[in-house]
């Protein structure tokens, strides 16, 4: 055995450069999706928002008051068409649906789909 041998200690340099561009692409990957989350999270408290607040009977109020809360908090990334409003048995259901698109590196992007349901509590019938 040569006298002279090493242990290995640590990463080449070809290690550190490949480790770099890695940390490099998920940053970057953060940096684009983060403020996408973000206004999830805005538009998603701002359905919550107008589910919970007022009491309502009809889906003409309900919808009135999800396009308020929505001018309120400026959102932008969503419209109306992507709110719909069901019957559910003795409830309605607010539904919010939609994707967004953001560019990552030249012409590759990402594509998010968000789904949000709210159950709306509506009064029984002759209850005011």
């Amino acid at each position: 055995m040569p006298k002279f041998k090493r242990k290995q200690r640590g990463m080449s340099f070809v290690g550190w450069v490949l480790s770099l561009c890695l940390f490099t692409i998920f940053a970057l990957a953060a940096v684009r999706l983060i403020p996408v989350y973000l206004e999830y999270l805005t538009i998603r408290s701002a359905v919550d928002a107008a589910a919970h607040n007022e009491p309502t009977i009809s889906r003409h109020q309900i919808f009135r008051a999800v396009v308020r809360q929505f001018v309120v908090n400026q959102i932008d990334a969503i419209h109306s068409r992507n709110v719909e409003i069901t019957r559910v048995h003795h409830h309605l259901v607010l539904t919010v649906d939609y994707s967004e698109k953001t560019p990552f590196i030249g012409n590759v992007g990402f594509i998010v789909h968000f789904h949000h349901s709210v159950n709306v509590p509506v009064p029984p019938p002759g209850s005011e």
